[in-house]
C-alpha cells in the first residue's frame, strides 16, 4: 500500500521537467531507436511513441539520478523501436549507400578519409545485430558496459562478449579490405 503513494513523496514529473527531459535525451534516444530501425523517420516515430508512454507514466516515475533516467529513457526508446519493427512485420533493408558529405575540390586526403569511413560504416553494418547494437552504444554513445547491458536487456558478460566478438569481426573485415588495396 505504501508503494502506491511513493510518487506523492518524491513528486510527480512536472511539465517543465518533462520538456527538459525531452530536450536533454531526445538525441540519445534517437540513436538507440536508429540502431534498431535504420530509418530516421521510423526512429523519430519510435522516440515520439516512447516519450508519449513516458508522459503517460510520469505520475509514477521517480528517478534517483540522471544516470537512472538516461537508462530508463534509452530502454523505452529501444522497446518502442522494437514494437514499431514488430508492427511492420518485415526486416528493414540496410541502405545501399551512405550520403557523402560535401567534398572540397582537390582534397585527396578528404576523399581518402571518406573512403575509410565508408568502409568502417559498411563493416559495422555487416556485423550481427547484437554486436552492432552493443558496439554502437558503447563506442559511439560512450555508454558504460553496465548501461549498455541495461539498455539492451542483456547480462553484462553477454555485452562484453558481443563487444569482443564485434571487434574481432571488424578487425577481420577491415584487414581483408586493406589487403585488397
Amino acid at each position: 500500500m505504501f508503494f502506491a503513494f511513493l510518487p506523492l513523496f518524491f513528486g510527480v514529473i512536472s511539465e517543465d521537467e518533462f520538456e527538459t527531459m525531452f530536450t536533454d535525451y531526445r538525441d540519445r534516444m534517437l540513436a538507440v531507436a536508429g540502431s534498431v530501425l535504420r530509418e530516421k523517420q521510423d526512429a523519430e516515430d519510435a522516440v515520439q511513441n516512447a516519450f508519449l508512454a513516458v508522459y503517460r507514466q510520469r505520475a509514477r516515475l521517480c528517478f534517483s539520478s540522471d544516470e537512472q533516467r538516461k537508462i530508463y529513457l534509452c530502454k523505452c526508446a529501444k522497446n518502442a523501436a522494437l514494437n514499431l519493427l514488430r508492427a511492420k512485420k518485415e526486416t528493414l533493408p540496410l541502405p545501399e549507400d551512405m550520403p557523402d558529405g560535401p567534398e572540397e575540390p582537390d582534397a585527396a586526403e578528404t576523399v581518402a578519409e571518406n573512403a575509410d569511413c565508408e568502409e568502417l560504416i559498411a563493416a559495422v553494418r555487416a556485423l550481427p545485430a547484437a554486436c552492432r547494437d552493443a558496439m554502437t552504444l558503447y563506442y559511439l554513445y560512450e555508454m558504460k558496459v553496465s548501461d549498455v547491458a541495461i539498455a539492451l536487456s542483456l547480462p553484462v558478460n553477454t555485452v562484453k562478449s558481443h563487444l569482443l566478438r564485434g571487434r574481432k569481426l571488424l578487425r577481420r573485415a577491415l584487414a581483408g579490405k586493406e589487403g585488397s588495396r
